[in-house]
């Protein structure tokens, strides 16, 4: 009987690859419920206006406009918040898939590399 590595190396990186897709897809699923809040200083928002996935939430407002400033009405927070939302979505995507591939890329490459140093199989 002899030991077939490659077909147990397979199962064995399906089983951990559906692990690994299930905790990172919970981990995306509570990030995206409960992304982080932006500060408030002197009960005024502090928004980031540098990062640049944030640009179009800041394009509409100008800076001498005392509209977004009040608690009640945080437009630009709400547009912060879904480019946080969008973005942990695609961190998690991309981590969710990335990983086994490369797993499963570099184990194919050793379980190639490796044959020839079997013995020959006798007919």
């Amino acid at each position: 009987m002899s030991v077939r590595v490659a077909s147990g190396l397979f199962r064995l990186w399906v089983v951990f690859s559906v692990l690994w897709l299930a905790a990172v897809g919970a981990y995306t699923f509570v990030s995206y419920q409960d992304p982080p809040q932006h500060n408030l200083i002197n009960g005024r928002p502090a928004f980031d206006d540098l990062i640049p996935a944030y640009g179009h939430c800041w394009s509409r407002w100008s800076s001498n406009d005392e509209d977004w400033v009040r608690i009640e009405d945080l437009p630009v927070a709400e547009c912060e918040r879904f480019v946080d939302r969008w973005r942990i979505i695609q961190g998690g995507l991309l981590i969710a898939l990335c990983i086994p591939i490369a797993i499963f890329v570099v184990g194919w490459g050793l379980v190639w590399a490796f044959r020839d140093f079997l013995p020959a199989r006798s007919p």
